[in-house]
C-alpha cells in the first residue's frame, strides 16, 4: 500500500510522469477518453488542468478540472480502491475548486453515477448541492448533477479547504 505521509506522496499539478499512472486510474474506474496524449495536452491549456496526488510516476488519485468565465467543471476523478476514504479525493476535488475560483470560476459543475453513493457523500460533504438528473447518462446508469457556489477569491467567504 503507497505511504500517504507528506514525504512520500503529494498533490501536484501532474507532471508527464504521472500521466501514464493518471490514464490507468481513470480507465480503470471506467472513465473513458483520457489518454496519456490527451491529458498532456492539458498544460498548454489555459482552461484545464490535470493534479496527481501520490508518489511522482505512481499517482494513486487524478482530477480534472475546466472552466470558462464563471462555469467550471469536475471533468473526472479517481482514486485507486486501497486509498478510498483517506482524504485523497477531497484534496482533489478542493484543489480543482481552488483553482477554479482563482481563474474567476463561481460554479463548479459535476457529473456522477446516481449509483455511487460515497462520491456523492464526498461531494455533499463539500458543499455540492443536487441539481438535476440526467437518464442514461452513462447507458448503464443515470448521473445525478451537482454545483458547488464559488465566491470571489477576495471574498472572506471564499472557496477554501480549511474553511470547512
Amino acid at each position: 500500500m503507497p505511504d500517504l505521509s507528506r514525504a512520500a506522496a503529494g498533490l501536484r499539478i501532474a507532471p508527464a510522469e504521472d500521466l501514464p499512472g493518471a490514464a490507468r486510474l481513470l480507465q480503470a474506474e471506467g472513465i473513458r477518453g483520457w489518454t496519456v496524449d490527451v491529458l498532456a495536452e492539458a498544460p498548454a491549456r489555459a482552461d484545464r488542468k490535470v493534479w496527481t496526488y501520490g508518489q511522482l510516476g505512481s499517482p494513486f488519485g487524478v482530477a480534472i478540472g475546466q472552466w470558462l468565465l464563471e462555469d467550471a467543471e469536475l471533468l473526472a476523478v479517481a482514486v485507486a480502491p486501497g486509498l478510498r476514504r483517506q482524504g485523497v479525493g477531497r484534496a482533489l476535488v478542493d484543489a480543482v475548486a481552488v483553482a477554479a475560483q482563482a481563474a474567476g470560476a463561481r460554479r463548479l459543475h459535476l457529473e456522477v453515477r446516481a449509483t455511487n453513493r460515497p462520491a456523492i457523500a464526498l461531494y455533499s460533504g463539500l458543499g455540492f448541492e443536487r441539481v438535476g438528473h440526467r437518464p442514461g447518462f452513462y447507458g448503464d446508469a443515470d448521473a445525478t448533477l451537482m454545483k458547488l457556489e464559488l465566491r470571489d477569491p477576495s471574498s472572506a467567504a471564499a472557496f477554501s479547504p480549511e474553511r470547512r
